[in-house]
C-alpha cells in the first residue's frame, strides 16, 4: 500500500509541473475553477507508519474524494532543502502550500513574496501572518484516555513516556497523559526519557528501551517511528502507540491501544475555504480538531485492555465528545500552548540519550 501511495505521489509530481502555474487571485477565492492546486510537503518519511504516513492517508483520500483537488506530496521535504522546496511550489503556482509538521519557523518569513499562496504549517497554533495559517489536533484529549488505560494497567506504579522535545504542546501532551494516570491510579509516576528528534528510529528504541529497563511496564512515546512498538514487544511490556494503529503491528502481543490521526475532516475543511475564499476570514481561529471533530482519536482497544476499563474510558470519552469533561479546566488555548511545568506525578530519572 505505502509502495502505490509513493507512486501516486509521484505522478502528481510530474503532473503538477506539466501542468504549469495556476492564476490565483488573492487568497483564492475562484470556487468555479476547476482545481486547487495542493503541495503536501511531509516532515519525514511516508513509511514511517506513523505521523508522516498518516498524514499521507488523509491527502490521498482528499484527492481522491474531491475532483477539482490537484495534489503533489514530498516526504522528507526538510531533508529535501525545506525553504528551497517550499519556494519550488510557490513559484509554481500552488495554491495551498501544507507543510506537516514543520515549518513554522521557516514560512512566515517567505509568506510575504507570495501574497497569493495560502499557506499551513502543521503543529503550530495561530496565524503566523496574512497567508499563514496552522492545523493540528488537540492530542491532550486522547492522551488523557490513553493515560486512564495506562493507570489501571500498571502493576509496577511506573509509566514510560518517550516524548520527542520539551516543547510546550508536547509538555500539554505528557500532562494530560499523566492525569488520565492519575485519575484511574493516583499512586503511579509517569516517568521520561527524552528523545530529542521526531523521526529517529535509532534514539525511539533506545529510550523505549531505556524505560522498560528502568522498570515501567507500561510506555508510550509521540514520535513518529515504529522502532518504539518494536521495542516494548521485545520488552514484552504494555504499549500506547502514538500517531497510528497501524502501529499495531509491529506490537502484536503487546499493543493496548493508540492515538490515531485522521486528518481528511480537517484537511478538507482547509482546502474548502482556500476554494471558496473564506479562508483568511477562519485563519485566526485556527484549525485546531480534537475528539469530537475525530481528528484525533482513541484506537479501539486490545483484548488486553479488561472490558471494564475499556468501559470506564469511553465513558469518558463521551463526556469529552459532548464537553461535559475538560482535561485543563480554566486554561485557555492561548495557555495550553504555553506550558511548560509539569504534572506532580511526572518525573524524569533518564537523562536524554
Amino acid at each position: 500500500m505505502r509502495g502505490m501511495l509513493i507512486w501516486i505521489t509521484g505522478v502528481a509530481f510530474i503532473l503538477g509541473f506539466a501542468l504549469g502555474p495556476s492564476i490565483v487571485e488573492g487568497l483564492r477565492g475562484d470556487a468555479d475553477s476547476e482545481e486547487v492546486r495542493v503541495a503536501m510537503l511531509h516532515y519525514g518519511p511516508i513509511e514511517d507508519a506513523g505521523w508522516t504516513y498518516q498524514g499521507s492517508v488523509a491527502a490521498q483520500k482528499l484527492a481522491a474524494a474531491l475532483p477539482w483537488i490537484d495534489l503533489v506530496e514530498v516526504e522528507d521535504a526538510l531533508a529535501k532543502g525545506g525553504e528551497d522546496v517550499i519556494r519550488r511550489y510557490a513559484d509554481a503556482g500552488y495554491d495551498l502550500i501544507l507543510t506537516h509538521g514543520w515549518g513554522s519557523d521557516v514560512v512566515p518569513g517567505l509568506a510575504a513574496d507570495y501574497p497569493d499562496v495560502v499557506f499551513m504549517c502543521g503543529g503550530a497554533h495561530g496565524r503566523l501572518a496574512p497567508n499563514v495559517g496552522t492545523y493540528y489536533g488537540r492530542t491532550h484529549e486522547a492522551r488523557y484516555l490513553a493515560g486512564m488505560i495506562a493507570g489501571r494497567m500498571t502493576t509496577s506504579g511506573l509509566i514510560g513516556y518517550a516524548p520527542s522535545y520539551p516543547l510546550p504542546r508536547v509538555i500539554a501532551g505528557i500532562n494530560a497523559f499523566a492525569r488520565g494516570v492519575a485519575a484511574t491510579n493516583p499512586e503511579a509516576t509517569v516517568e521520561i526519557a527524552w528523545v530529542e528528534a521526531w523521526y529517529d528510529p535509532v534514539r525511539e528504541g533506545e529510550s523505549m528501551s531505556d524505560l522498560i529497563a528502568w522498570g515501567c511496564d507500561v510506555v508510550t512515546h509521540d514520535s513518529d517511528s515504529f522502532a518504539s512498538a518494536e521495542a516494548a514487544e521485545a520488552g514484552d511490556t504494555f504499549y500506547i502507540a502514538s500517531h497510528a494503529q497501524d502501529m499495531a503491528t509491529f506490537a502484536p502481543s503487546v499493543y493496548l491501544t493508540a492515538l490515531d490521526w485522521n486528518w481528511l475532516t480537517l484537511f478538507t475543511d482547509v482546502v474548502s475555504v482556500v476554494r471558496d475564499g473564506t479562508w483568511s476570514a477562519k485563519a485566526d481561529d485556527g484549525w485546531w480538531y480534537g475528539l469530537p471533530e475525530g481528528c484525533i482519536t482513541l484506537a479501539p482497544m486490545s483484548d488486553l485492555v479488561p472490558e471494564a476499563v475499556q468501559q470506564e474510558v469511553e465513558a469518558r470519552r463521551a463526556e469529552i465528545v459532548r464537553g461535559e469533561f475538560v482535561v485543563f479546566p480554566g486554561l485557555t488555548d492561548e495557555e495550553l500552548w504555553q506550558m511548560e511545568t509539569f504534572e506532580p506525578n511526572v518525573v524524569s530519572n533518564l537523562p536524554a540519550n
